[in-house]
């Protein structure tokens, strides 16, 4: 899906072979014009979509506080989350977001940290971060942000009451996000980044958010997977490359 745009050579092929280069030329340019009709869809939809999430949000906040306000904001949270990823996704594949902006890692984790504390308290639940300074990459920002947040919150949806997610980062430009929830089997731990892939119809969500953060950490050079929290949960890794 990344070089739909090439084409096979066709020049000195023989007679014979031509009619059929010509014709998977043909082809790749079909579906090259397909995906990126459907990447502009993708960001189209979520830029309409932000809008009415913003607006839901706004009224969660200013409802009444109980049990189940506590849960919609973080629905909500959620949605908002996978919205701002496949937009952001959508203007990276385009070339329309830069990918040469000088991103400190430490300084991220701690927004998004920040921005999702207030609906870990609601919860009972507490996020813990941990960094030792500064760790710069080159980057989109706001595409990083969009897959902590992700992570961070799909975390605190796995993770039991009245515990706390660990975020650490270390010097090599590795985050580790750490829930005690119930873990990932190992069969599932490639499948998990496929769109769609949920492991039953009981799980929430759409199977979207794993998926898009993995397109954009592979847009950075990073690597994106997942590991056993000792003791029971998951961990959840991002590397990105280190910038001098």
């Amino acid at each position: 899906m990344n070089s739909l745009s090439k084409r096979l050579l066709s020049d000195d092929v023989p007679v014979e072979v031509a009619p059929f280069v010509e014709a998977v030329n043909e082809a790749l340019k079909r579906l090259d014009a397909w995906a990126a009709r459907q990447r502009r869809f993708t960001a189209n939809a979520a830029h309409e979509l932000r809008t009415p999430l913003a607006i839901m949000r706004a009224r969660l906040e200013n409802a009444k506080a109980s049990p189940l306000k506590s849960e919609l904001l973080g629905d909500a949270s959620q949605l908002r989350s996978i919205v701002e990823e496949m937009l952001v996704a959508a203007r990276l594949t385009e070339g329309q977001a830069p990918l040469d902006q000088r991103v400190d890692l430490s300084d991220a984790a701690r927004q998004v940290v920040s921005d999702l504390l207030p609906l870990a308290i609601d919860r009972d639940q507490f996020v813990d971060l941990e960094y030792s300074g500064p760790v710069v990459t080159r980057g989109n920002r706001r595409a990083v942000d969009c897959v902590l947040t992700n992570l961070i919150d799909n975390a605190l949806h796995a993770e039991p009451a009245k515990a706390s997610v660990a975020v650490r980062l270390d010097e090599g430009g590795v985050i580790a996000i750490i829930d005690h929830g119930e873990g990932i089997a190992a069969d599932d731990r490639e499948m998990i980044f496929e769109p769609f892939w949920r492991k039953n119809e009981a799980n929430p969500g759409s199977g979207l958010g794993l998926a898009i953060a993995k397109e954009i950490v592979d847009a950075h050079g990073g690597r994106i997977w997942v590991e056993d929290t000792p003791g029971g949960g998951a961990t959840f890794k991002v590397s990105f490359p280190l910038h001098a």
